[in-house]
């Protein structure tokens, strides 16, 4: 099993051998004890309990040994979002119907929850035979054939040419996605990195390097991008590790508690940040010099205090949790709108579906107006460089109601499924796929994401990532490997199949 193999090809017994991830004894009681002592405690002992166990049925699903952690990522991001909103009810000693200033913010909860299962339930089904069950030495080999400097030469490339094609993306509203998507290849190259670093544990300083580079760099941007490092790095360990041992937990706390204060300062000192590096207009986009920009950081980190920390540990938890707006609707719908019968979701269709140049007249997209069409609030939208949605769980009830909103919520289960199955099928080396896999379902959608962004992503993407398969990736992949373009000589083909 090697670089040209396809599902198709793989025998039908080897797939369905999928080694689970194996948890010791001391990591089952560390988990259980901390669920059983915050349930005990919460004012939702029962909503907390059964969320625990989608959250474990989640991982006995999702995180299976050498195979690409995204999904697993993709469900546990979207389960935090559902579940913060106890922990802020908590934090604050006040009910999900105070904080949403609704009756329906335990129904919302609800409803959401259920909506999660049934994309487990889906994209579990979906996936169950579709994995490729690979040993640690075959993965070893795969792994060797890849040159390390050619995927770094690559990689700077493309970070060279990320910040001019975000510009042009900026001011080209009409191709914004497009360029975008052809701007994040440097994330391909930067995850392909980090899966190298992880299994092959090679060139360590130089990738450590570009990973501190990345670091660093990201907080100077408008949107602070360095949680992403953090971010493909989790997915990648994940994504390779065999046995999860207490020590091993007790090591990443300090990783994790780094992260998390990083988090909570960004938060509190966000607004601020970027009303200074965009020079108090409505871009979104660093207007000064990176000089400048890491002395306003630096400044603001001087000012981080316990105040600091509780405003942005609260901010980071309301914004985190994505039931507010969805018990706005909840609230409003039946009782001040009908159910709108598919028109929300006509409507994002047509909009993702429907080229500019057969609709101009389509404009472009304020998910800020939806919201504040169906939940009576007054939020910022695109004229104020910001825009704020309901989320497509959120836009699924406003069409169907509490039951028939788990249809489109599993469809769009579905599609990132077949996305995921996709573009394993590539004929590229197994690495370069799961690179690819983990870049592209990182950036699909979550909780919080509109519809039609979900649906213009998904769409973009089956397109997009067909159109690179066929003009670029294939080229890409006999460069990282060293391979010249006849190389499906005799000695190549033997070596590529055995």
């Amino acid at each position: 099993m090697d670089i040209p193999i396809t599902i198709a090809k793989i025998p039908e017994n080897a797939l369905r051998r999928q080694p689970k991830v194996n948890l010791s004894t001391g990591v089952w009681i560390l988990f259980f004890t901390f669920f059983l002592v915050y349930a005990g405690q919460s004012m939702y002992p029962m909503l907390s309990l059964l969320s625990f166990g989608i959250l474990l049925l989640i991982i006995k699903f999702f995180w299976k040994f050498n195979q690409p952690a995204v999904v697993l990522f993709w469900f546990l991001y979207q389960w935090l979002q559902i579940f913060s909103a106890i922990i802020l009810s908590d934090y604050l000693d006040r009910s999900m119907n105070y904080w949403t200033r609704t009756d329906t913010g335990e129904f919302t909860y609800f409803l959401s929850l259920a909506g999660l299962v049934v994309q487990v339930a889906v994209v579990g089904l979906v996936l169950k035979n579709k994995r490729i069950n690979i040993q640690r030495q075959e993965l070893i080999k795969i792994a060797n054939k890849i040159i390390i400097k050619r995927v770094i030469y690559l990689y700077v490339f493309f970070s060279v040419l990320h910040p001019i094609l975000f510009n042009l993306a900026i001011n080209t509203p009409q191709l914004n996605q497009i360029i975008i998507l052809f701007a994040s290849l440097k994330f391909i190259f930067l995850v392909l990195l980090i899966l190298l670093f992880v299994i092959r544990k090679e060139q360590k300083l130089l990738i450590t390097i570009i990973l501190c580079f990345e670091f660093l760099s990201g907080f100077l941007t408008y949107f602070s991008s360095f949680k992403e490092v953090f971010l493909f790095g989790i997915i990648a360990y994940l994504s390779f590790v065999r046995s999860i041992k207490l020590s091993i937990v007790l090591r990443f706390i300090p990783l994790i508690l780094l992260l998390f204060l990083l988090l909570i300062f960004w938060s509190a000192s966000k607004e601020d940040y970027r009303k200074f590096v965009n020079q108090g207009s409505q871009v979104q986009r660093v207007q000064v010099s990176s000089g400048d920009a890491f002395e306003k950081l630096i400044n603001l980190g001087k000012n981080f205090d316990s105040k600091t920390f509780e405003t942005g540990l609260r901010g980071s938890l309301f914004r985190l949790q994505y039931i507010f707006f969805f018990s706005q609707v909840t609230k409003r719908i039946p009782s001040s709108f009908e159910y709108q019968g598919g028109k929300v979701w006509g409507e994002a269709l047509q909009f993702t579906l429907i080229p500019r140049f057969l609709d101009p007249n389509k404009g472009t997209h304020d998910p800020s107006l939806k919201t504040n069409k169906y939940t009576g609030l007054k939020v910022a939208g695109m004229a104020r460089g910001t825009a704020i949605s309901i989320g497509y769980f959120g836009d699924s009830y406003i069409d169907f109601g509490p039951w028939g909103m788990m249809v489109p919520i599993g469809l769009v289960a579905l599609l990132i499924a077949l996305l995921y199955i996709m573009i394993l099928s590539f004929k590229l080396n197994l690495l370069f796929r799961y690179a690819i896999i983990i870049t592209v379902l990182t950036n699909v959608g979550y909780f919080e994401s509109d519809s039609i962004f979900v649906l213009g992503m998904l769409k973009n993407h089956f397109i997009f990532q067909i159109v690179l398969y066929l003009l670029a990736y294939k080229s890409i992949d006999k460069y990282i490997q060293g391979q010249s373009g006849n190389s499906l000589n005799k000695r190549g083909w033997q070596r590529q199949h055995l």
